[in-house]
This record gives structure tokens, C-alpha cells and sequence, in this order.
């Protein structure tokens, strides 16, 4: 069996080397591929870690949908009296 795959690449020295060149190729593009995907998610990790964000509450300011509907019922309050 051994022979018969060693004289079948002696035979045919070119599609051999496609052959191996195209297994390597597609081997480094899945490392590459892993490797890439894998520093991504742990930079954009360490990225989200290191937000450090507060929510302080201000008693004072109104927030936008607070703001929004006091305007719309504000509105309505014109139109009816007119």
C-alpha cells in the first residue's frame, strides 16, 4: 500500500505540490481566521471591562421622556381651550 501511494506522487510531481500547497494554504488560513477572531473578542473584552460608567441621579433635571410627555400634554392643553 505504502508503494503505491509513493509511486502515485513520483508519478505526478505537480499535482503533488498542489496538492500540499493547498492543504497548507487552507491550514494557515483557518489559523490565521482563529487567531484573528480570538484577539477581537479579547480586546473588545477588555475594552467593556474598563468602562468604568456612573449613572448619577440629578433630582433637578428632568429626564427627555419626562420633558416629552409634560410638552405633548402641554399641547393638548392649548388645543382644547381654543
Amino acid at each position: 500500500m505504502n508503494s503505491l501511494v509513493a509511486s502515485n506522487l513520483s508519478h505526478h510531481p505537480g499535482r503533488t505540490l498542489a496538492s500540499v500547497i493547498g492543504v497548507a494554504v487552507g491550514v494557515i488560513l483557518v489559523v490565521l481566521t482563529v487567531g484573528l477572531v480570538r484577539g477581537k473578542l479579547r480586546d473588545r473584552g477588555q475594552r467593556d471591562a474598563n468602562i468604568g460608567v456612573e449613572i448619577i441621579d440629578h433630582p433637578g433635571i428632568r429626564s427627555r421622556s419626562r420633558a416629552r410627555r409634560a410638552g405633548s400634554s402641554r399641547r393638548h392643553s392649548r388645543r382644547t381651550k381654543h
